[in-house]
């Protein structure tokens, strides 16, 4: 969980508390000052960098910020004259707002507890692509598809890279369903280094679009080419496969 959203649960958490004492001058988390959500955002930072400190520490470091923000101690509380009575030392603080400080790290401590959840793997379907190009036989090197196609075969893609593929209508075109296992992006069968990046090259020579060079460029190598002449725009992703490969 972020630092924010479990500081708007201690927030909404000390709300309650507050309500239950008597206290209804809490504001939902929506509703607060920025100054309020900053510092149950520091509160928070806190806790999670000193797992080991008291609700002392959490009061000491709250009264810190607010004395450098220019508050000072008043037997009431103002927002607007900076005067708030919990400005004094943590021993000297009446039992209930003591108390807050005990729920506020109790509450940091349960969730920084909970173990992060996996995240879901959601099943791909699987879409039939099938090659068009020139050459006798073609490995995708651009979209780590997995696909290795003789030309005019088609093959079951996953989905998602299906979709980047179909993008070159000029080299691969929808197919009919095959009713053969789908390949997995990234398993890619064994082969020679220099085979990968020749049908990358070749896919590169292939693209009619200055658009698509870019983006290539840009999503592979991290790298904004300058638009110019088609032939040269190929001829500096080329240099960049060259350069680094693909992975």
């Amino acid at each position: 969980m972020k630092t924010e959203d479990i500081a708007k649960v201690c927030h909404e958490v000390n709300r309650a508390y507050c309500r239950a004492i008597g206290d209804d001058s809490q504001v939902a988390w929506e509703s607060a000052e920025k100054w309020q959500k900053d510092s149950a955002v520091m509160g928070v930072e806190l806790h999670l960098n000193n797992p080991d400190a008291g609700p002392s520490a959490s009061h000491d470091s709250w009264m810190a910020q607010k004395i450098a923000d220019g508050w000072v101690y008043g037997e009431e509380k103002d927002p607007e004259l900076k005067l708030h009575p919990c400005l004094v030392p943590y021993e000297d603080l009446p039992t209930e707002q003591k108390a807050k400080d005990y729920i506020f790290a109790a509450v940091v401590k349960a969730i920084a507890s909970i173990p992060a959840e996996k995240p879901l793997i959601k099943k791909v379907g699987f879409t039939p692509v099938k090659y068009i190009g020139k050459r006798e036989t073609y490995k995708d090197g651009c979209y780590e598809s997995g696909g290795e196609w003789e030309r005019g075969q088609t093959l079951m893609i996953q989905s998602d890279k299906a979709k980047l593929l179909l993008n070159h209508p000029d080299v691969y075109a929808l197919g009919e369903e095959t009713g053969e296992t789908g390949i997995e992006a990234n398993e890619t069968k064994p082969g020679d280094q220099e085979e990968v990046l020749q049908s990358a090259r070749d896919f590169v020579n292939a693209m009619p679009r200055k658009q698509a060079l870019a983006e290539y460029a840009k999503r592979n190598f991290n790298i904004e080419i300058a638009e110019g002449k088609l032939h040269e725009m190929k001829a500096q992703v080329i240099s960049l496969i060259d350069k680094f490969g693909i992975e």
